[in-house]
């Protein structure tokens, strides 16, 4: 949805954008689908194409130490998570480093990243595991 007011301050456009939402949801509501019981979902997903790409079975948590890092970040991970690849993204989303898994132990530098909130991935066949690190 997108709408411009001609003139005014940012406060019109945002008036002119519910003018249009509005308008948007009178037509939608006029529709004689949205009253007629013949269109009723009935249950049947017939002519659904499907893929075989297996979906995230659990998600688990990161457990990186300490908090807050400085130089060095520490992950004890499990057999789930051994040779799988760690994503840090910084708070915009971007990947700023990433890292291969091994079981045990795991101690990663991070003393070239900015100080700030990082966020931790990591993708496994069936599992998804999320984390959180702040670097100071």
């Amino acid at each position: 949805m997108f709408a411009r007011a001609g003139s005014g301050d940012p406060l019109a456009s945002v008036e002119a954008l519910q003018a249009r939402v509005d308008s948007v949801r009178e037509f939608a509501n006029s529709l004689p689908l949205w009253n007629n019981f013949e269109f009723q979902f009935q249950g049947a997903c017939e002519g659904i194409t499907t893929t075989a790409i297996a979906e995230a079975q659990s998600i688990g948590q990161l457990q990186l130490f300490p908090v807050p890092a400085f130089d060095k970040v520490q992950l004890n991970a499990t057999k789930e998570i051994a040779g799988e690849l760690l994503t840090l993204h910084d708070a915009t989303g971007r990947i700023v480093a990433t890292h291969r898994i091994t079981q045990g132990l795991n101690e990663f530098n991070i003393s070239s990243l900015a100080p700030g909130l990082y966020s931790c991935e990591v993708h496994s066949t069936y599992a998804h595991f999320t984390g959180r690190l702040v670097k100071e």
